[in-house]
């Protein structure tokens, strides 16, 4: 069995790994592991999501260094991108400027059995996309149709929607789905 381990931002990585990823590599000998990096651990339980990049860091090279491990990356979404991660510029976009921050960060672990991956849009994004393709889901018509019209503004970009904390895709989603 060959064990890829990903470090990634929060839950809903962690659920994309599990629910995603694993069913579609399908192979019996591969098996694709999440692992959260967290902010801190209290007596309560853990905080979990948006911890700083050293914690990615070290978790990575820690998972990098076990015997069972294939491969060892770092999935997350430029918008959850610590703001301490060696060459971020949240004024920056396009593929550019994504080949150069992958490079600092790769540059940074200094490990190559640890591959950081960054996705522009936030993972919430998908879920604009499927909305975008008729997918039904558990909103009203009258939800489904104001995210429309939140496409629709963007000029059908998606990837556009996310403008600020209050303005992304799952702050957007989570406004839609709360009972009125």
């Amino acid at each position: 069995m060959k064990y890829i381990a990903l470090v990634v931002e929060g839950q809903t990585e962690e659920a994309f790994v599990t629910q995603i990823l694993n069913p579609y590599l399908s192979r019996p000998d591969m098996f694709a592991i999440p692992a959260i990096a967290k902010t801190k651990s209290t007596p309560t339980g853990s905080h979990k999501g948006g911890a700083p990049w050293q914690k990615y860091v070290s978790l990575a090279c820690a998972l990098a260094a076990q015997p069972d491990k294939a491969a060892v990356g770092i999935l997350m979404a430029f918008y959850g991108v610590p703001r301490d991660t060696p060459g971020f510029d949240a004024e920056r976009s396009g593929a550019e400027y994504r080949e150069a921050f992958l490079g600092r960060m790769r540059e940074n672990l200094n490990s190559y059995r640890v591959q950081p991956h960054v996705i522009m849009p936030e993972f919430e994004t998908l879920v604009f996309a499927a909305i975008d393709a008729g997918t039904r889901s558990s909103l009203t018509d009258a939800d489904l149709g104001a995210l429309r019209d939140v496409i629709r503004h963007f000029g059908g970009s998606i990837e556009a929607i996310n403008g600020s904390r209050e303005t992304s895709p799952s702050h957007r989603l989570a406004a839609a789905s709360r009972p009125t």
